[in-house]
């Protein structure tokens, strides 16, 4: 027997459509030919009318358009001449991991991580964000050498990178600290939830964000890293925090490509 992956009660949900649409069809309110068109796109891997790139992600004029949308929404204050300026975007990567990801750089440190976590909340249908994880001057920040300031750039980034390492290891063997993501991870599930939503640990890992450093209350001063996780049973997207040491195979601790 096939294990499903999701619960019991959201598969009753999508048989109760799915049977809704074949009555539809068979009442005449619903055109075959585009219902079928309409279903072959979701079974490609399209999201609001967008084709996935490996099924996950979302391409690169979809990205900018969104950014685009948020900037006027949120009142971040890039004008058309950010926009214009900024640099073309890399190649795609062929790895089915890897991914470009357009990076928005807000004023702080915190803002920034704090309106891209609104957004990978506001893609999903339930999300959670441990309250320990706090993102004040006092114990949230940058690992050490890397620097942030306000502006749009394109990154590729690799999400599947270094699977079994700690985030620790990663720091100390990398040697460019700015290969270390910290928005651009959360951005990327802003724009990607199909990512987000295909994590299983194995085929697609959960992700550390090492170009973070948190400390928690109570405990040992810059010794965690925000992390993010599909929780399947409760079709949840969560981010809580942990030691920077700890190593765990369904893991990765992803980097940017030079």
């Amino acid at each position: 027997m096939t294990q499903r992956c999701v619960a019991d009660a959201d598969y009753g949900r999508l048989c109760r459509r799915l049977d809704e649409i074949k009555r539809r069809v068979d009442g005449g309110t619903l055109v075959l030919p585009t219902t079928l068109a309409i279903l072959q796109q979701v079974a490609e891997g399209e999201f609001e009318g967008q084709k996935l790139i490996h099924g996950m992600f979302m391409p690169i004029e979809a990205q900018l358009k969104m950014v685009r949308q948020r900037n006027t929404e949120r009142g971040w204050g890039f004008t058309d001449e950010d926009f214009s300026s900024l640099d073309g975007p890399p190649a795609w990567p062929e790895d089915r991991l890897s991914a470009v990801v357009l990076i928005v750089g807000l004023e702080s440190i915190q803002r920034t991580f704090d309106e891209a976590w609104y957004f990978v909340a506001s893609v999903q249908s339930r999300s959670y964000r441990a309250r320990r994880l706090l993102s004040h001057r006092d114990n949230f920040r940058l690992y050490p050498g890397i620097r942030q300031k306000k502006g749009l750039s394109w990154k590729v980034i690799d999400l599947g990178a270094n699977q079994q390492k700690s985030s620790n290891q990663v720091r100390e063997a990398i040697g460019d600290v700015t290969l270390l993501p910290h928005s651009a991870v959360l951005w990327e599930a802003s724009y990607s939830p199909k990512w987000i939503q295909s994590m299983d640990g194995k085929n697609v890992p959960y992700v550390d964000i090492p170009g973070y450093q948190l400390t928690i209350p109570g405990y040992q001063p810059w010794a965690d890293v925000p992390y993010l996780y599909w929780l399947r049973d409760g079709r949840q997207v969560d981010m809580d925090a942990c030691y920077a040491d700890d190593i765990n195979d369904y893991w990765a601790v992803p980097v940017f490509r030079k």
